[in-house]
């Protein structure tokens, strides 16, 4: 177990986000809406869940886009996970929180896209 004073594990680290963004855009202008959804127009989009971990490197990437999309009246839910690293739902089979988050996907689906 690890001790609760620390930080949890993280998976990406900042440093290496420019490494990553590099390789992703190859040479493509990085505020293109197809490299960055940040820079696109939100407009129309469907309903929206966002679920991000607080010690996600991209977090703050998440705040704003549930932002953008909220103020051209889309919905748009954001979660912000406590401790949770970028795509901790891949330890399902280990992680509780990685179970509850994927419960809570399937809640967002079944409120919003309700089928009777």
């Amino acid at each position: 177990m690890q001790d609760p004073r620390l930080p949890p594990p993280t998976m990406v680290h900042a440093e290496d986000v420019p490494k990553f963004a590099a390789d992703y855009l190859a040479g493509a202008d990085p505020r293109h809406p197809y490299a960055s959804p940040l820079y696109g127009d939100p407009t129309g989009l469907p309903p929206t869940l966002i679920q991000v971990g607080s010690e996600e490197v991209l977090r703050d990437d998440a705040v704003r886009m549930a932002e953008r999309m909220q103020r051209v009246h889309c919905q748009a839910e954001l979660q912000i996970w406590p401790r949770m690293p970028h795509v901790w739902h891949l330890f399902a089979p280990i992680l509780p929180e990685a179970r509850e988050a994927i419960a809570e996907i399937s809640k967002f689906l079944q409120r919003t896209f309700a089928v009777e």
